[in-house]
């Protein structure tokens, strides 16, 4: 049996009843293992000679039973343990199929006589000539046998006697071996006082090694707790301190490049969310806005982004309320109302009430002014560039591109669409050797032509970007990368509707946003901290439609107390 002493299976035991299990991550391994270190086909186990062997299937975090990493498949004793990522199992065969681990080899001591055979001294045995022995030499396999003259004779003492010489000869052989046995029992202690202190140093090396170990995992364990209270700057501080330090343990490694990782990211997030913070504390709208336009879309600090997003509303509000204050004192202070509602208009150029506000504002300024005020124009039927655009959506980009020339001095709108087809028709010369980013322009401008959707030769487009995407998403999900296989699985199906693969990938991926946020819901009353690391994982897996991405960041703030559970 295997039995789970560490991990999110902890507890749990495995009967050994097959010839073979697969062990990993996947629903489908004969052994499940929910451990998102674990890969999703991470070893096997097998029966071998009798007893068992465990096997590394080319996972990512390796294979290590005993503490040593495997590179083969290795046979297995009673009691070894095996480390699988985070997870960690005991192997256990009370049966006896499989035996104790083996001690080291030992001196063998020479074999003892057997049972009934004759022995030198005895009176009751027959006498053995010594003399006869030493000087009767070896049979060779194969040879011819011994002359008769030559063989050992065996007579009982009560019909011969032992001469002297005889007897002074065998006391010396006797003593020989004596003193030979002697040796043999020395050498022997002295090879197992080696082995007992060699087997001492390996136990104090291993121990100081396992507790070097836990000392890096408490200070990785501090710098996970700074992550969670939001102190990027601090935590990437401490994480960069334990670079070198955790060289030497593999098992440390991979949880400190990728705090690393992120944390450079988030370091960067974090001080512009800080300067949006001071700017709207100061009242200062569109500093406010530049500022959080620097912060990365899939930050972990998203939370953070929404709260100031609701006290940038509350500003706008203010900025608007300030304004009609201004508006209405008139004078002066109308130039405070029109910096005022044009600073809205920046942030939202739609929004309706700081529009109408503005008017007024300009229309009051040019009364102050002496000036004759002019509203802007408002179009009052289709325009010029209207035909402009449904040519261009017709696939006919040459006669579009022309069109669009001859209005370009009476119409805006016109010269900038000419310039806008002009891009296209640059970027279509070299559509087939384009890279992920070139297309997504591509398609980005054409989509700023149609005003909509692709059009003709935007959906050409579409196509091959959509294969492009498409590989690029199922790259990242074989890295395990699942946050940028949503967003690349997403840009496929925008740029082609039909593309089957990215469709299969997307509903794939909304299973693994469910497992995840799973794994981390049962984990948060036990594991919060292990919890928040999976509920923000499906927080960047989930895709904006999902509705285990709401659930995710609700608990995400419960865990993180920003609400009440």
């Amino acid at each position: 049996m295997l039995a789970c002493t560490e991990g999110p299976a902890a507890g749990q035991v495995f009967e050994l009843v097959e010839d073979e299990y697969v062990i990993g991550r996947s629903r489908e391994a004969s052994l499940s293992v929910p451990d998102n270190s674990v890969s999703r086909k991470h070893a096997r186990v097998l029966r071998s000679g009798g007893g068992w062997a465990v096997e590394d299937l080319g996972s990512g975090n390796g294979t290590v039973v005993n503490g040593v990493r495997i590179a083969a498949e290795t046979y297995l004793y009673s009691g070894d343990s095996i480390k699988l990522g985070d997870t960690v199992l005991s192997f256990r065969d009370d049966s006896n199929a499989t035996v104790a681990r083996p001690p080291p080899s030992e001196v063998t001591a020479p074999p003892r006589p057997s049972r009934g055979a004759p022995r030198v001294g005895d009176a009751t045995s027959p006498a053995v000539d010594t003399g006869l022995m030493s000087s009767v030499p070896p049979r060779r396999a194969g040879g011819p046998p011994p002359r008769p003259e030559a063989r050992l004779r065996v007579m009982p003492r009560s019909a011969t006697s032992v001469s002297p010489v005889d007897g002074k000869r065998q006391k010396i052989i006797l003593g020989a071996v004596g003193a030979l046995l002697m040796v043999t029992v020395v050498l022997l202690l002295m090879a197992r006082q080696g082995q007992q202190r060699e087997r001492e140093a390996l136990a104090a090396k291993q121990q100081a090694y396992e507790q070097r170990q836990a000392e890096l995992a408490e200070l990785l364990q501090a710098g996970k707790a700074l992550v969670s209270q939001g102190k990027w700057a601090e935590a990437k501080a401490r994480f960069e301190e334990l670079t070198e330090a955790v060289q030497d343990f593999p098992d440390l490694q991979q949880t400190h490049r990728t705090y690393l990782d992120r944390a450079a990211k988030e370091v960067p997030n974090q001080a512009a969310l800080d300067a949006a913070e001071k700017a709207i504390s100061d009242s200062r709208l569109t500093d406010s806005e530049d500022a959080l336009q620097r912060v990365s879309e899939d930050t972990s600090l998203y939370e953070r982004v929404r709260e100031l997003r609701g006290r940038q509303k509350v500003l706008l509000a203010a900025y608007l309320s300030d304004a009609r204050n201004a508006l209405q004192s008139g004078g002066q202070a109308l130039d405070r109302a029109r910096e005022l509602t044009e600073a809205i208009l920046k942030l939202e150029p739609d929004h309706r009430d700081a529009r109408v506000v503005n008017e007024n504002v300009l229309r009051a300024v040019a009364a102050r002014d002496g000036r004759t005020f002019v509203p802007k124009a408002t179009p009052t039927g289709p325009g010029p560039a209207v035909p402009v655009v449904a040519r261009y959506k017709d696939g006919d980009l040459t006669g579009a591109v022309a069109m669009a020339d001859e209005c370009a001095s009476k119409d805006k709108r016109c010269k900038e669409l000419a310039s806008l087809m002009r891009d296209v028709q640059s970027m279509f010369k070299r559509v087939e050797n384009m890279e992920a980013k070139e297309l997504e322009k591509l398609l980005n401008t054409d989509r700023a032509i149609t005003g909509e959707g692709l059009s003709k030769m935007g959906r050409q487009a579409g196509t091959q970007a959509g294969t492009k995407f498409f590989k690029m998403a199922s790259a990242s999900k074989a890295a395990s990368k699942y946050g940028e296989a949503v967003l690349w699985a997403q840009k496929a199906l925008d740029a082609d509707p039909e593309n089957a693969g990215a469709r299969a990938l997307m509903n794939d991926l909304r299973g693994k946003c469910k497992e995840t946020y799973m794994q981390g819901y049962s984990l948060k009353d036990n594991q919060p901290e292990e919890a928040l690391v999976q509920l923000r994982q499906a927080v960047s897996l989930c895709s904006s439609n999902d509705e285990y991405l709401g659930k995710a960041k609700r608990l995400v703030q419960v865990l993180e107390g920003g609400a009440p559970q």
